[in-house]
């Protein structure tokens, strides 16, 4: 069964990747919610339940992040997604590791709604930082080799679109 979980964690991966090529915050947005449903299965394959279950909603979360456009809304977003993140956790508790998915999701969770472009990936290196602990602790060894290079490419992708992202913060 590892094998299959693997193959849907390389799906995942490649997903992800795509996502940080684009420039765009919508299509990396879409690209990346259906990168979560390929993890949400891996997970759920590796009995990783916690991280199987918020990655799930992640995309869910992740299309509605560019659906949604006035501040208020996308305040109220954030602290209802991030409920059911927390929510997610306590119900697949699988102790101190189903701490490291939830709060990977709630930053990225306000990256999605509240930050832009620029900050927004920056919050994501971040919780590829958390996510590579849990995965190590898992032996998810397609999602550590995923997150480093979604980080690299994603690091990459900021460098050469520095003048991209600076208008945009303008």
């Amino acid at each position: 069964m590892t094998w299959l979980a693997h193959l849907f964690g390389v799906l995942g991966i490649l997903a992800e990747w795509r996502a940080y090529l684009f420039v765009s915050g919508v299509n990396f947005r879409r690209w990346s919610a259906l990168g979560s449903i390929f993890w949400a299965i891996m997970y759920f394959l590796l009995e990783a339940y916690t991280a199987s279950l918020v990655m799930l909603f992640t995309s869910f979360r992740t299309i509605a992040s560019y659906k949604i456009e006035s501040k208020r809304a996308r305040i109220g977003a954030f602290l209802g997604f991030s409920a059911v993140f927390v929510l997610l956790g306590v119900i697949s508790w699988q102790g101190w590791i189903s701490l490291l998915p939830v709060i990977a999701i709630v930053n990225n969770t306000l990256a999605l709604f509240l930050l832009n472009n620029l900050q927004m990936r920056v919050a994501f290196i971040v919780s590829t930082c958390l996510w590579i602990v849990h995965d190590l602790y898992w032996k998810a060894w397609v999602s550590i080799i995923a997150e480093m290079v979604g980080a690299f490419v994603n690091i990459a992708t900021i460098l050469t679109n520095w003048r991209y992202f600076s208008r945009e913060t303008a």
